[in-house]
């Protein structure tokens, strides 16, 4: 059995969580720029401790979550050198039903059809199904730890967490 997920980073506007060769990153509040730097960051750093030096990325957006702002868009369309080289796979989980999470859904496949980056990245309404393709995605880069119920289950604790108030520093 794989280890515990470990929380690398929590903040009042996101917990990033690093397990096995994937990182994922809980959005509890609009993503700021300074937010978004540290999950390069961190995603950067833990892909050069990885055999291949890459890791996969699921992002789990709640339902109320906020549009991000232009200078929000501008540092997730310009990471640093490297960044795209470093990610196996992106899955991004927009969670909720209904008219607008299906338009946030359909407008990020849309980005991410125009955009040109060379790893596999899909956009879902649920963990499990993200996790079912995420581990697919990571077994076919050698990284065959893991099982979709486990990282479902670890995502899911490490969402409740998210879910906590931070405590002050």
């Amino acid at each position: 059995m794989s280890p515990e997920p470990r929380i690398l980073i929590q903040n009042n506007f996101h917990m990033i969580c690093g397990w096995e060769a994937l990182l994922f990153v809980v959005l509890r509040a609009a993503p700021t720029v300074a937010s978004m730097r540290s999950m390069q960051e961190e995603l950067m750093q833990r892909a050069v401790r990885q055999n291949d030096g890459k890791v996969g990325l699921m992002v789990v957006v709640g339902e109320r979550m906020p549009i991000p702002t232009p200078e929000v868009r501008e540092v997730l369309a310009s990471p640093p050198p490297g960044y795209f080289e470093r990610i196996a796979a992106v899955a991004t989980v927009y969670e909720g039903s209904g008219f607008r999470a299906a338009t946030v859904r359909s407008v990020s496949l849309a980005i991410r059809i125009l955009s040109k980056v060379d790893h596999p990245s899909e956009v879902f309404s649920n963990i499990s199904t993200a996790s079912a393709w995420m581990c697919d995605q990571l077994r076919q880069g050698g990284h065959a730890n893991l099982t979709t119920q486990q990282m479902t289950e670890a995502v899911q604790r490490m969402q409740k967490l998210a879910d906590l108030p931070v405590a002050a520093a």
